[in-house]
């Protein structure tokens, strides 16, 4: 290989190697979704309420997928802090409420699901879940 030919290698290698350098994006934070179902107890069944996480927005989305007459409730943490209000969705079976919040990316998000019978959280129902926003 002539030394042109060679210089005119080494230059397109190192031409290709600078512009991937500029156009490769830079590296990302991903969010984590999280889930959780309530668990059975007594005449509760499994998953009769039930969150979901989406990292992608901050969104919650609390679902009562039984006709047990309890509500359903759901307590946030993010980063150790308890948000205060919790939140419910007391609207009945076959309905799911969406809580969008806004927290900055990298938060650790962490919840806890329950289902609610006359306002009084039946603990031993209770999951938790958790997620990174």
């Amino acid at each position: 290989m002539s030394n042109s030919r060679r210089a005119l290698t080494t230059c397109a290698v190192a031409m290709s190697a600078a512009a991937l350098t500029f156009v490769s994006p830079g590296v990302a934070q991903a969010g984590e979704n999280g889930k959780a179902c309530t668990d059975k107890a007594g005449s509760y069944e499994r998953c009769a309420g039930f969150a979901r996480f989406q990292a992608e927005g901050e969104h919650f989305y609390l679902s009562d997928r039984s006709t047990d007459g309890a509500g359903v409730f759901l307590q946030i943490t993010v980063d150790g802090v308890v948000l205060d209000p919790s939140r419910k969705n007391l609207r009945g079976a076959g309905t799911t409420i969406d809580f969008n919040s806004s927290w900055a990316e990298g938060r650790k998000v962490e919840f806890i699901v329950c289902l609610m019978n006359n306002g009084v959280i039946q603990k031993n129902t209770c999951n938790s879940g958790h997620g990174k926003a």
